[in-house]
């Protein structure tokens, strides 16, 4: 199974370096991609990597793990799962933290047993999601497929489909149909020509 990309965001070098070497990132279903040591540093990395995960602090210089979480959902429809950290016993944190759609909320020191199974339950849900999400793509481009071939271009749902696929102004998009037919009426018997004669 494909692993999942994560990013290791915190302020405190020796928690952030401590989390890469505590965890067996593999056995849980992920490899981490890159870390970032403030939330500003950490939204240009999620541009540039689009990890699949996460991982932040909730306090830190800059942006704060709350205000980096709304701004990447502010910012990408296709937004990552995230998992915070506090060192920070604090309810309010939490309340806010899962009115943003966050995974979990874990409390420092991490607890490796209770961070793996966090982590494998995540990966195990974010690999179902994946699944869908590639089973409704291939029934969308099937659709836009058949809109084109039978009725031809349209001005409205073209673009649509551009955007629902994802092509950009420099993307060029090419189908071919292909009739498969081994009946052929000028023959007299009806049937396939043998391969011999064409070899």
């Amino acid at each position: 199974m494909k692993l999942h990309r994560a990013i290791v965001v915190d302020d405190e070098i020796f928690t952030r370096k401590g989390l890469l070497q505590l965890m067996d990132w593999e056995a849980c279903g992920f490899e981490v991609v890159g870390e970032a040591d403030n939330g500003e540093d950490a939204l240009e990395l999620i541009g540039s990597v689009h990890p699949d995960l996460v991982i932040t602090d909730i306090r830190m210089p800059v942006l704060d793990g709350l205000e980096l979480i709304r701004c990447v959902i502010g910012r990408w429809t296709d937004h990552p799962a995230f998992i915070i950290l506090s060192g920070y016993s604090d309810f309010a944190y939490a309340q806010q933290a899962l009115r943003h759609g966050v995974h979990d909320f874990m409390l420092k020191p991490i607890d490796e047993k209770d961070f793996s199974a966090t982590l494998r339950r995540l990966s195990k849900r974010l690999h179902h999601e994946q699944q869908n999400a590639q089973l409704y793509q291939s029934r969308r481009t099937g659709e836009l497929l058949e809109t084109l071939t039978m009725n031809g271009e349209d001005d409205v749902v073209v673009p649509a489909w551009e955007q629902q696929l994802r092509l950009g102004e420099a993307a060029h998009m090419y189908y071919v149909l292909v009739e498969l037919n081994d009946q052929h009426p000028w023959r007299p018997d009806g049937n396939a020509v043998p391969l011999s004669l064409f070899q």
